[in-house]
Parts: C-alpha cells; sequence; structure tokens
C-alpha cells in the first residue's frame, strides 16, 4: 500500500471512532433524558396521590351547617 492509502484508511478508522463516540455519547444523553422523564412522572405521580388521600381526609372530617361559638 502506498503512504496516501494508508493515510486515507487511517483517516476513515478515526473518522469512524469519532461517529461511534459521537453515537454512544447520543444515545446516553437519551436514556439518561428518559430515565429522568420516568422519574419525575413517577415523583409527581406520587404527589398526586397523596393530595388525593389529603383531600379524602379532609372530606371525610365533615362538616356542620351551624357555625360554631367560640367563647
Amino acid at each position: 500500500m502506498t503512504p496516501n492509502q494508508v493515510f486515507a484508511v487511517a483517516a476513515i478508522g478515526g473518522f469512524a471512532a469519532v461517529i461511534g463516540l459521537l453515537f454512544t455519547i447520543a444515545l446516553a444523553v437519551g436514556v439518561h433524558a428518559a430515565f429522568q422523564r420516568l422519574v419525575t412522572a413517577l415523583d409527581e405521580s406520587r404527589q398526586r396521590r397523596r393530595d388525593l388521600s389529603a383531600c379524602r381526609a379532609i372530606e371525610a372530617l365533615g362538616t356542620t351547617t351551624e357555625p360554631q361559638d367560640r367563647a
């Protein structure tokens, strides 16, 4: 092989390595973003459940129609 051919093969290999690294980084960022969305959705769901249980507990206390005097 001539030196130019060796250089071309090395350049192609270098570009392939860079593209592979960029793909790996993009994949890692995508997985991280998806996992972060999943964790956020789970936290919001738990918060809604806590809020709903608090609302149900308040509703279960009952109310009076007569005002109470505090003397």
